[in-house]
């Protein structure tokens, strides 16, 4: 006999923010993970401050030559960059990055005509670092989008936030840790059904990554858990 998964808490373990040796201005090359939106179907699950607020910037340039455009977009890039590094705070992403939300692409470039014309376009990804009460997501719109207007780019060069989400570094390094919750509530349902054998699928997949609130995200891995008795 089959009983589906069926576990009857929320289990929920909350710990301290993950120290990071990045400093202001600094270009963070580690995995950033961007929470998914969908609802989460397993019931173990870390809840930690989100990391960073990770803010897509895309930059494009309307000029009609394509060399000027290449020129303006580079020059945006490298003013953008040379901005940041004196900001306190903020951050260059340029490591690998996995999006779970639905606004999420890995495109470096992307050329989209207008009327005949092509217009180059790339984007920027900003990380606001959160390890401070008195620093949080509205803090980081604020301070994102304030770059932003006086960025003083070029003339024919269009500078756009895409969006802003919560960013969490790295949370491979928690897979032990919840295999081990999860480990722990398999032996817990064995014992409650009296179960012959447990089984755990999915295990190996993805650290996944869901925001809470505007401050805090949950991690956790989509595993599928079976439990068989009557042997």
């Amino acid at each position: 006999m089959k009983l589906p998964r069926r576990l009857p808490t929320f289990l929920a373990v909350t710990f301290s923010a993950l120290a990071l040796s990045a400093h202001a201005g600094s270009t963070v090359t580690g995995v950033i993970v961007v929470p998914y939106e969908g609802q989460r179907s397993t019931s173990i699950a870390l809840v930690q401050p989100a990391d960073y607020v990770c803010a897509t910037v895309a930059i494009s340039s309307r000029e009609k030559d394509s060399a000027r455009q290449a020129d303006d977009v580079r020059n945006t890039v490298n003013l953008l960059s040379a901005t940041i590094a004196k900001t306190p705070r903020l951050q260059i992403h340029q490591g690998p990055l996995r999006f779970f939300s639905t606004g999420g692409s890995g495109k470096i470039f992307s050329s989209t005509s207008y009327g005949g014309s092509s217009q180059l376009s790339t984007s920027v990804r900003i990380l606001y670092k959160l390890d401070d009460p008195e620093h949080d997501a509205f803090s980081a719109s604020v301070a994102v989008r304030k770059l932003v207007d006086e960025l003083k780019s070029p003339a024919q060069t269009d500078v756009r936030i895409v969006s802003v989400t919560l960013a969490v570094d790295s949370p491979e390094r928690q897979r032990e840790r919840l295999l081990s919750l999860i480990r722990d509530s398999a032996d817990a349902m064995k014992k409650t059904f009296n179960a012959s054998e447990v089984t755990i699928g999915g295990l190996d997949g993805a650290v996944l990554v869901r925001q809470v609130d505007d401050a805090s995200v949950e991690l956790f891995i989509d595993y599928q858990l079976s439990v068989t008795t009557g042997k």
